[in-house]
């Protein structure tokens, strides 16, 4: 057999640490729910659309026809004849092209003046204790200028109050 990978010799540096850790929770008796788990998923990582805009009204109107055109997308995507049958790809069962105003309930998407977004990103990140959230500001088929626009209120009016 030839190897193709050393495993042993890539990860050799490595050992020292490990053994640390595991000793380190070993003694700590806290297997679960420990301060190590903790700081793993703080490590994680969020999603969420974002638009920013002068007035809750405008932000919606402006978003809806976007977000759901890319929802209706993804449905088709996961569709039995598109090859989105893969047995236990996923639960068909939560498969359903749901209302904007479900999304919105459920958090998906944080809409609105500056206040309302920023305090709906702090619920977000104080919710999920992530530190790192990606923000979905472009979405495909919003005007680029209410996305620019956006941006800068966020820039300006959101990121600084974080």
């Amino acid at each position: 057999m030839i190897p193709l990978v050393d495993v042993k010799a890539q990860y050799a540096p490595l050992i020292p640490e490990l053994k640390e850790r595991f000793a380190e929770v070993l003694e700590s008796g806290r297997f679960i729910f420990g301060p190590e788990v903790e700081a793993f998923e703080r490590q994680g990582w969020g999603m969420r659309v974002v638009h920013v805009a002068p007035d809750r009204a405008e932000a919606l109107l402006a978003v809806e026809p976007p977000f759901m055109g890319y929802q209706r997308k993804m449905a088709v995507l996961r569709s039995d004849g598109t090859g989105g049958a893969v047995p236990g790809s996923f639960d068909r069962s939560r498969l359903r092209l749901r209302t904007f105003s479900e999304y919105l309930a459920d958090g998906w998407a944080l809409l609105g003046t500056p206040d309302e977004v920023r305090d709906g990103l702090q619920s977000y990140l104080d919710a999920t204790g992530y530190e790192h959230v990606l923000l979905l500001m472009a979405l495909p088929g919003l005007d680029t200028k209410l996305a620019l626009r956006s941006m800068r209120l966020f820039a300006e009016k959101v990121a600084p109050a974080m």
